[in-house]
């Protein structure tokens, strides 16, 4: 099997235009309705304990920890408990580890979440209610979470916590903020954006999504899931940008469901352009895209795209920065 590897340089800005920005936000205008807005999550919220946001001060860094599986995690307090929770963009709603919302009594919530994965697998999940997470100078009240299977992320023969997180802080609160992953300094950092964009590249949709720019000069349309370690593709995009296959592989991901085993094709190379970033993937594999029902994405960026840089999310901008 092709050992799958990325390099990723620095070199001059490849904006997107303007144009390329109103043509792909268009195509997702139906999913840039905030996740906290949307029915599925509404119904978890209850009127009289109403979902907010409090924050302290406007920029302040934490302590990451890049575990033994590549995933970047952070410490947070729940309902004033410390705990450790993987950043993750991929999960359109934060969640917890059964085992731990049973030891904290926290207060479980009628209705199910329908939730997607990697290996296009959708399960409804329950969830609880946090009265407080607290990240660092943010604290977000009445937080819903869903309740993530503690069997699924054991090794079936071994019954071992593979991962040994208590849950993981997803895109539904991550996106409120504007914010940078320093993987040189080992940070996680909440920033007062004070600068102008003119080229914005991300699009506000419930799933981060960022336009990147081929090296012909056209733009594709990725997701970016920070709780991967590596990045993936869709079949269709394969097979319009005719990149080669050079073998099949059965591969484990992880993700909000746990453990999952897929087999996939293996791209020989993918080279694009994001921001400041030339990215080359070798041996990329093909997996579920489809994260919005009829509108696949061409792939989903892994957090290998910033091992060793530093990435910002600048949400209120609709950019994403990386060098």
């Amino acid at each position: 099997m092709m050992i799958h590897r990325a390099k990723v340089r620095s070199t001059s800005a490849h904006p997107i235009t303007k144009e390329e920005h109103v043509r792909y936000s268009e195509q997702l205008a139906s999913f840039q309705t905030p996740l906290i807005q949307m029915p599925a999550y509404r119904q978890l919220q209850d009127p009289d304990r109403p979902f907010a946001m409090r924050q302290k001060a406007d920029a302040f860094s934490l302590p990451i920890v890049r575990n033994l599986f590549g995933l970047y995690e952070v410490r947070l307090l729940v309902n004033g408990q410390a705990l450790r929770f993987i950043i993750d963009t991929g999960a359109q709603i934060s969640g917890i580890r059964k085992q731990r919302a049973q030891v904290m009594h926290l207060e479980g919530l009628n209705g199910t979440l329908e939730v997607g994965s990697v290996g296009s697998t959708k399960l409804d999940m329950g969830a609880v209610r946090a009265d407080s997470l607290c990240l660092g100078e943010i604290c977000w009240d009445n937080v819903p979470l869903v309740l993530l299977d503690q069997q699924r992320f054991s090794l079936p023969f071994l019954q071992s916590d593979l991962l040994r997180f208590d849950g993981i802080l997803g895109w539904d609160l991550l996106s409120r903020l504007d914010f940078e992953l320093d993987t040189i300094e080992k940070r996680f950092k909440v920033v007062k954006n004070r600068y102008r964009f003119d080229h914005p590249n991300l699009i506000p949709c419930s799933f981060p999504t960022l336009i990147v720019r081929e090296a012909d000069g056209t733009s594709s349309l990725f997701g970016i899931d920070t709780g991967a370690k590596q990045s993936w593709l869709g079949s269709a995009y394969i097979e319009r940008r005719d990149l080669p296959i050079v073998s099949e592989a059965k591969i484990i991901g992880f993700g909000v469901h746990g453990r999952e085993e897929l087999q996939t094709p293996i791209v020989d190379r993918l080279h694009v352009y994001a921001d400041r970033a030339d990215i080359t993937l070798h041996g990329c594999i093909s997996a579920f895209v489809e994260i919005f029902p009829g509108h696949p994405y061409d792939g989903i960026f892994g957090n290998e795209i910033f091992a060793g840089r530093r990435i910002r999310f600048v949400n209120s901008r609709n950019m994403l920065l990386l060098a």
